[in-house]
């Protein structure tokens, strides 16, 4: 799904980057890459900054927000996702955000 450079900034880059930084303390995690985008963005040479690892835009359904994880072979993948969902809904929350749905894409290393 492409997101338009409106969607984007539903949600600060400052408030993205505090949600990926809570992330990142989940237990297990070991980086947080930005979904799909940043992956063409990666090979065209260009840094990623932060909080682009957190997409979020409106559907139908309401705010949606969309991660990739790397997470260390041994640790239970699903619970770490469902820990990494919790930590952004919390984040987001706090700046009277609310998330209809959080989808997080694992990659166990």
């Amino acid at each position: 799904m492409t997101q338009s450079p409106v969607d984007l900034t539903v949600i600060s880059s400052e408030i993205r980057c505090k949600a990926v930084t809570a992330v990142l303390d989940v237990v297990g995690v070991t980086e947080v890459h930005p979904p799909t985008r940043g992956i063409w963005k990666n090979m065209l040479l260009s840094s990623t900054e932060p909080h682009e690892a957190l997409l979020v835009h409106r559907t139908a359904r309401g705010l949606v927000a969309e991660l990739d994880l790397s997470v260390h072979d041994d640790s239970n993948a699903v619970a770490v996702a469902a820990q990494a969902q919790k930590a952004v809904s919390r984040v987001l929350a706090a700046h009277g955000h609310r998330v209809q749905d959080t989808t997080v894409k694992i990659t166990v290393l």
